[in-house]
């Protein structure tokens, strides 16, 4: 396969046939996900949500969802990762949103606590867990990208920017790149600041669009919908102020949502709650960890290409 540049005009040419590899690529990891990974995720009361703290053996739970991870975040690669960097972490965040489906909501999960104040730190710590299975599954697109397409994975040739790990590599000087001390400084604070304007905004958005209505119930469509359009406008927003060609800010805002979130939530119910246990205390308790992180990274990777793209050609021209 060529290494030769890749401009926008190019994929503008050629978007089509790209576009369609990577929706087999997320297509595929989902059907894995779905069927073979909901038996490794299944919560043991079947009104139970898709969540460690509702599995039988969570142990068990975390080290099977690493391996699916990491053989479908594989595969995804091989497919679409010629043509986007991280495309096996996209891959699975779609997979893992599309099975947390075929579980429950947050609501099991509130009358199992009892409204209690704890469960938001305790779904703040799984928040983790995910988090590191999605860095994961960067490392997996990382390594098997440049295994298969060489200079491609690592965004050098790729009109949709560069991959989180190499992004991660150029800002620890341990990556060529030609980036001397005060470049690689300047690219840290600019990185920072997108992460912190598109957290910010993704909390705002997040809440608007997650809040219930007037019957208060918990749906798990909306609470996809709010992480998903929260986090895609976020980072896009972000990238009008603080452009950057990784696709490292957004997983990490999607990260620090999903643990930030959960925070808050535990603060808002320090004065205790009142309602019913199957009412939050918060808007963000509505969202499931595992939404939090696997849909907000998918949503952020999508916004990075896109809005990288445009920023590549408005460049060009």
């Amino acid at each position: 396969m060529s290494d030769a540049p890749v401009t926008p005009t190019s994929l503008q040419q050629q978007g089509g046939l790209q576009r369609l590899l990577l929706h087999m690529a997320w297509a595929m990891a989902a059907a894995v996900l779905v069927t073979v990974g909901w038996v490794a995720m299944r919560p043991f009361d079947p009104r139970g949500a898709m969540s460690v703290l509702e599995h039988a053996h969570p142990m068990a739970m975390m080290v099977q969802v690493a391996a699916l991870t990491v053989v479908t975040a594989g595969l995804a690669t091989a497919v679409a990762g010629r043509w986007f960097p991280d495309a096996g972490a996209f891959a699975v965040g779609v997979g893992l949103t599309l099975a947390s489906f075929r579980g429950g909501d947050m609501t099991q999960l509130l009358i199992e606590s009892s409204g209690g104040n704890g469960l938001a730190m305790r779904l703040a710590g799984e928040s983790l867990f995910w988090s590191a299975d999605m860095f994961l599954a960067l490392l997996v697109s990382h390594g098997v990208g440049s295994w298969l397409f060489g200079s491609r994975a690592d965004g050098g040739t790729s009109p949709v920017g560069m991959s989180a790990m190499s992004a991660l590599g150029l800002l620890r000087g341990t990556k060529g790149g030609g980036l001397g001390s005060a470049e690689r400084g300047f690219e840290r604070m600019r990185l920072v600041k997108h992460v912190a304007l598109s957290v910010v905004l993704g909390l705002v958005l997040i809440r608007i669009l997650g809040a219930g209505g007037n019957d208060r119930a918990i749906r798990h469509g909306q609470a996809c919908f709010a992480v998903v359009a929260g986090m895609y406008l976020a980072v896009g927003q972000a990238y009008v102020y603080f452009p950057n060609h990784a696709t490292l800010s957004g997983c990490l805002a999607a990260s620090i949502v999903g643990v930030l979130a959960f925070v808050l939530s535990w603060v808002l119910g320090l004065s205790g709650n009142d309602g019913l246990a199957s009412v939050p205390v918060s808007a963000y308790l509505r969202i499931l960890p595992v939404t939090y992180v696997a849909a907000g990274t998918s949503a952020a990777l999508l916004a990075h290409w896109r809005f990288w793209q445009r920023h590549a050609e408005k460049t060009e021209g």
